[in-house]
């Protein structure tokens, strides 16, 4: 009887705690505008808009970036939520470029780590890594991608921060 009620016992804290750490992942979908006034360390005049696709764990942007009087530029990039690591394109003589993404414990968000190795002609090779956080709100309607950048071999710029606050459009 002890026996049975032990086992018993046992399993009912493993269910609650399993979950406990189930979240309700968010849905990162839309079309997002970057309020300058309320980002971190973003070039002066820089205006974005970046588009979100989401299918499950897979996260899919098409960013347009205009700075100043500057050309727009368009960027396409995808995200794999399922904490396994993936080669991605970085461009800008990226030899290697692999990344880890995964959903943050309270699902309104994500983690990216990233790591390249660029070369550049004149420069030779550099090692960078990046790590993202992209924070979703409670309300769903701002989205916040902060980032820590390092680059080992650049002794006058070892790390950079940003934070780019997004609306929901």
């Amino acid at each position: 009887m002890k026996r049975k009620l032990l086992i018993g016992i046992i399993a009912v804290m493993a269910f609650a705690s399993g979950v406990g750490n189930v979240a309700a992942q968010s849905d990162f979908s839309g079309v997002w505008t970057l309020d300058a006034g309320k980002s971190a360390n973003v070039p002066p005049g820089l205006m974005q808009t970046m588009t979100v696709t989401q299918k499950g764990d897979r996260v899919e942007t098409e960013t347009k970036s205009k700075a100043g009087e500057g050309q727009e530029r368009v960027g396409k990039d995808a995200y794999v939520l399922d904490g396994k690591e993936t080669d991605f394109a970085m461009g800008r003589g990226a030899k290697k470029a692999k990344r880890v993404s995964k959903l943050m414990d309270d699902g309104n968000g994500f983690v990216v780590t990233e790591e390249a190795v660029l070369s550049a002609p004149d420069e030779g090779e550099a090692t960078v890594r990046a790590n993202r956080r992209w924070i979703l709100s409670a309300d769903g309607k701002t989205l916040t991608i902060e980032m820590v950048a390092e680059n080992p071999n650049d002794a006058s710029k070892p790390r950079s921060r940003s934070r780019r606050v997004f609306v929901k459009k």
